[in-house]
């Protein structure tokens, strides 16, 4: 079809080749996001481990902050994202928290967590979360951080040390 608005039509067909892919798209994702899981079984992963998406500590997970526009103290809700293995369910679990907290940018410490004011907003298999939880993880590339400090957790770390030859006595 040909729209009339030139504008239209150019945004139609900017948009027609990533909305056919749609469904494709959605798969992928949630195909790498079960081999993920599955492979993570298969090695036997036998602990707890927890990746952090966003901090309860960082600015930009504030949702509702009450600090005045001269002033560098007040108070803030916060969030905290988190991808999970979880040893017991054998699956990747996303985990949303939120916080009270209060904030003094003046402070060695900027953000206080209330810890007794945790609520847990979600907490799912990550391949049952939104499309938009799903695609934010997977650009961001936090399934790849993820597995690099999970890999990481397991990781030798042998120094090696030189042999001094003169300690030798023959």
């Amino acid at each position: 079809m040909q729209f009339m608005s030139k504008e239209l039509q150019e945004a139609f067909d900017i948009a027609k080749p990533v909305l056919e892919k749609i469904a494709e798209t959605k798969d992928q994702i949630s195909n790498e996001i079960k081999y993920i899981e599955n492979s993570l079984k298969e090695f036997s992963i036998n602990d707890n481990f927890e990746y952090i998406i966003q901090s309860p500590y960082h600015t930009t997970s504030f949702t509702d902050s009450n600090i005045g526009e001269y002033s560098l103290a007040g108070s803030a809700k916060t969030n905290e994202a988190l991808i999970i293995w979880d040893k017991d369910k054998k699956r990747l679990m996303y985990q949303l928290s939120q916080y009270n907290a209060s904030v003094d940018f003046d402070s060695n410490t900027p953000v206080l967590l209330d810890e007794e004011s945790q609520i847990q907003l979600l907490l799912k298999p990550l391949i049952e979360t939104t499309f938009d939880v799903r695609k934010y993880i997977y650009e961001e590339n936090h399934l790849s951080k993820f597995l690099i400090e999970l890999s990481s957790k397991y990781q030798l770390k042998i120094k090696e040390k030189a042999i001094d030859s003169s300690d030798i006595p023959f």
